[in-house]
């Protein structure tokens, strides 16, 4: 019959290396540099390096601020995406007719006699989309970079005389101290 021990130690084991995650993170909230935190914890009596402290503390922070970025993440989309529905409403809105002069008369087309229409506001409101567009975007990583793969295979035919002058008194001088080093 089994005797489950290795269960409780690794259950130990995980809760000793959450204990030293925990304490890493927060003597470095203290403002303790790596090293200094690695002595802390070596003195309190686990020896531990400034790397593995420093593995310790983004493990830590991966733990503690991964939830709270994502929920403000969803947060952001939401928002982003209600003000999205705000100002594309705009889009819907008879644009305001044109006025003129001191008095604000509603200036007329000479050939069908109808109000002009400003369109700024409808301009400004793609505008406005096309930005809120944008920041979805990156919230969501839709515009992430992509990773490309390629290679480029290039054969150099011809080198310049200064650098091919360069490249045979470098030859010399290896030829130079092999045999030197060969004792020939």
């Amino acid at each position: 019959m089994p005797s489950g021990g290795t269960n409780h130690q690794t259950t130990g084991a995980v809760a000793a290396k959450a204990e030293r995650q925990v304490r890493a993170f927060e003597l470095s909230l203290e403002g303790h540099s790596l090293r200094a935190v690695a002595a802390i914890m070596t003195a309190e009596g686990e020896p531990v390096s400034h790397e593995t402290v420093r593995k310790l503390i983004e493990l830590e922070a991966a733990e503690r601020v991964g939830p709270v970025a994502e929920r403000y993440r969803t947060i952001l989309i939401e928002r982003t995406n209600a003000l999205r529905l705000k100002v594309g409403e705009l889009l819907d809105v008879d644009p305001a007719p044109v006025t003129a002069g001191k008095d604000g008369d509603v200036v007329r087309d000479p050939e069908t006699g109808e109000f002009v229409r400003d369109y700024g506001l409808r301009l400004s409101t793609v505008d406005r989309l096309i930005k809120l567009d944008e920041r979805l975007a990156k919230l969501t990583g839709a515009d992430a970079p992509q990773k490309v793969e390629g290679s480029l295979n290039a054969v150099v035919t011809e080198v310049p005389a200064d650098v091919a002058e360069l490249m045979r008194q470098a030859r010399e001088r290896n030829e130079a101290r092999r045999g030197e080093i060969s004792g020939g």
